[in-house]
């Protein structure tokens, strides 16, 4: 009879640990759930971003193909999607045959400050970013003559690069690892990005895909 009373006495912890555990699981809620939990973990989140605004990217262009982007050139919207993010990805030696002088990658420098509010640290590590990654746009964008004479973007470029915008601040509201690679609790709407009543009704139309 001892023994039942202890069986039943461990039975009972382990029923009430069982519950606590639930419980806290419950009470902390989706946005802290992680789903990185290494570099690589991080490269995967990173490649299936990048697939998924080429994605949207192309299913944005195919819904309105015959009236706002009757003239984007499909093959330099793919180019131009294909690059979105390349330079997160991008081995230390060809990025410093550009010129770059730090040590680590992109990727793992991001990786570093993965789940961390924004601060000055990732603000200079963000401009970096946009630095070789407007140098990666310039290539495709004069490879197809899209940059004008003093030195502006053409309205075909504009709109190619406006459709990869829409895109990327879709993905990232869509994406359920965004809320924990940014450290918030929520992704604002990305029509709250853009500006005109089009484009916000584009990215609200994109977000029901």
């Amino acid at each position: 009879m001892r023994t039942n009373k202890r069986a039943f006495k461990n039975i009972s912890l382990y029923t009430c640990l069982v519950f606590l555990s639930f419980s806290l699981i419950a009470l902390k809620g989706k946005e802290d759930i992680r789903y990185v939990h290494s570099l690589e973990d991080f490269r995967t989140h990173t490649t299936s971003h990048i697939h998924n605004v080429y994605r949207l990217g192309m299913y944005l262009y195919q819904k309105h193909r015959d009236t706002l982007f009757s003239d984007v050139p499909v093959h330099i919207l793919r180019e131009k999607l294909l690059i979105h993010d390349f330079e997160k990805l991008d081995s230390l030696d060809h990025l410093r045959n550009l010129g770059y002088q730090n040590r680590l990658t992109f990727l793992e420098r991001l990786y570093a400050n993965f789940g961390k509010q924004k601060n000055s640290e990732m603000d200079l590590l963000i401009h970096e970013l946009n630095k070789y990654a407007s140098h990666n746009d310039i290539e495709v964008l004069r490879k197809h003559n899209l940059i004008n004479a003093n030195g502006t973007l053409s309205s075909l470029a504009q709109k190619i690069i406006l459709i990869e915008r829409i895109a990327d601040l879709v993905e990232r509201q869509k994406n359920p690892i965004s809320k924990e690679e940014f450290g918030r609790a929520k992704m604002r709407p990305a029509h709250e990005f853009l500006t005109t009543p089009l484009e916000k009704r584009m990215a609200q139309e994109l977000v029901r895909v």
